[in-house]
């Protein structure tokens, strides 16, 4: 059977919809920063090293990677919590806890925050501290927003944790010693705010309460994490929608982001120093293509054997916006997702070996995070089909039954056929995934390796040119003959109808930055022995 011509698939991206979210409750990875401020100039409070220890021991226990800081002065704190969001793995829950003074630090309505004191603060003018990431409602938003300098992370969830102490004895007299009622519609999404109780009237605040109590409840078997913090807290503000997974068990990456791990287990992850998560996929043969017997095949998937003698990580998500930005410094120029989640598109593969792929090996091998003779690159076609497939022979990774991928991917469903425009007379007038734009990452269902997003949603990269016949034998190379002009692409996009988002579907693009077609494609990266 001929393939047809996707032109239909490419002109209907000048009508991009509204993102109909369609999350899954799945665990995700844990980072937590914990800030103990306490030797403030002529006021002084009382040590909580005990406390913050038990509290870093019961999150460790509950998977979280924990980081300890103390006594930070301003500039500390801005370097601190850039290196921490920097790392916070994709779609991960990120946690900072800061003990310490705390206080509003009220201007006006619009600037309204509360201030977490570093030591060289001046506790006079704490407004003049809320437009760094010492006042709380601006940390949340520098932990949400990509794209700028000490900002972006990451993260789908964002919880702060303040044991505070509320009044400083160098306080003007005029100021107020309690913190400011923030207004959680003001947050960033998927936000969380959480307040030690302040003291009673005429009776001096308990330094630590807060902790000690959340140490406990942590500690007992079946409690939830958001739980225990609001149980634990004088005062919650929160704009957590639907954050189910957080009463699961974290994920656990196998090693830390510093300890490269050359082998591993099928669903076994690692988080780089990046963010970036990647799942692992050990050595093993598949059978590319699909069978004579399949109607849906196309005639360049005639099946061949490979064998990849060597395994490998691959990212368990395509390549985020916020993960490009984090190694690159700034946005891609064609793109245009705007969510920091979504998966980076409009990047030329010439362009993304220069700004991402060159710059995060050079930093990985000199930072010793990754041994000089493994390297960051795009996946083979073979690497692709097998990691898609993860042990299994048919269609789709689930089997054959297409009306389970609305489950698995974003594609052309009903939802983009009933389109007032009429654009999408190609799409399914049946099933229906809940989206009709590119999704963030890690909306569907994974694969048996834990790999989300395959199917669907953007098309992605491989390395090698696109030919009509598939590359078997031992660890295939794509084809790199200069004179063949497109590109293999693999997986099918949003735009796609639910045939073309199969794992032995293949096609070829012309590289190009301003071809229109780049929008729909996007990078997913692997890590392998670097080739000789």
């Amino acid at each position: 059977m001929s393939k047809p011509i996707a032109a239909p698939v490419l002109c209907c991206l000048l009508f991009l919809l509204p993102v109909l979210l369609c999350r899954t409750a799945t665990a995700e990875h844990r980072a937590a920063l914990l800030i103990a401020n306490h030797a403030y100039p002529q006021a002084a409070l009382a040590n909580p090293a005990a406390s913050v220890q038990s509290l870093a021991r019961v999150l460790r226990q509950r998977g979280f990677r924990v980081e300890l800081a103390e006594n930070l002065s301003g500039e500390a704190i801005q370097k601190t919590i850039a290196s921490f969001r920097r790392g916070i793995p994709t779609n991960g829950t990120a946690l900072i806890y800061f003990s310490g003074y705390a206080l509003q630090g009220q201007r006006n309505v619009e600037t309204l925050d509360n201030v977490l004191l570093p030591l060289d603060g001046n506790p006079e003018k704490p407004y003049h501290l809320s437009r760094e990431p010492y006042g709380v409602r601006q940390l949340l938003q520098e932990l949400h927003e990509p794209g700028r300098p000490f900002a972006g992370s990451g993260s789908r969830v964002n919880l702060v944790l303040v044991e505070g102490v509320y009044a400083h004895p160098g306080q003007a007299d005029d100021s107020p010693r309690e913190l400011a009622q923030l207004d959680p519609a003001l947050f960033p999404p998927q936000s969380l705010v959480a307040y030690a109780a302040p003291a009673e009237e005429g009776q001096p605040q308990s330094e630590g309460a807060f902790t000690r109590q959340l140490v406990e409840l942590l500690e007992q078997p079946g409690q939830t994490l958001p739980a225990a913090i609001k149980a634990a807290a004088g005062r919650v503000e929160s704009s957590l929608e639907g954050a189910d997974w957080l009463e699961s068990p974290a994920t656990r990456a196998v090693s830390p982001p510093t300890q490269f791990p050359t082998t591993a287990e099928p669903g076994d992850e690692w988080v780089n120093s990046a963010g970036m998560v990647f799942c692992w996929c050990p050595p093993g043969k598949v059978l590319l293509g699909s069978p004579a017997s399949d109607s849906l095949r196309y005639d360049d998937e005639e099946p061949v054997e490979a064998t990849l003698s060597h395994g490998f990580w691959i990212g368990k998500y395509e390549l985020t916006l916020q993960e490009y930005i984090t190694i690159h410094g700034r946005n891609p120029y064609l793109a245009t997702v705007k969510q920091k989640n979504q998966p980076v598109n409009g990047v030329d593969p010439k362009e993304f070996q220069a700004n991402l792929l060159t710059p995060l090996n050079a930093e990985q091998h000199a930072g010793g995070a990754l041994p000089k003779d493994w390297e960051y690159t795009l996946p083979t076609e073979a690497e692709w089909e097998y990691a898609a497939r993860a042990g299994d022979t048919r269609r789709w990774y689930f089997g054959d039954d297409r009306s389970q991928l609305p489950q698995h991917a974003n594609f052309a469903d009903r939802s983009l056929y009933d389109s007032p425009d009429g654009a999408y007379g190609y799409a399914d007038k049946v099933l229906n995934d809940g989206a009709r734009d590119i999704s963030p990452v890690g909306s569907y269902l994974p694969n048996a390796w834990g790999l989300h997003d395959l199917y669907g949603n953007l098309w992605e990269w491989c390395d090698g040119k696109y030919t009509p016949e598939l590359i078997g034998g031992i660890d295939p190379q794509g084809d790199q003959t200069p004179t063949i002009r497109q590109q293999l692409v693999r997986g099918g996009c949003w735009l796609s109808p639910p045939d073309y988002c199969r794992s032995a579907l293949r096609h070829g693009l012309e590289p190009g930055s301003k071809n229109i077609a780049h929008t729909i494609v996007g990078y997913r990266l692997v890590i392998r022995p670097t080739r000789p």
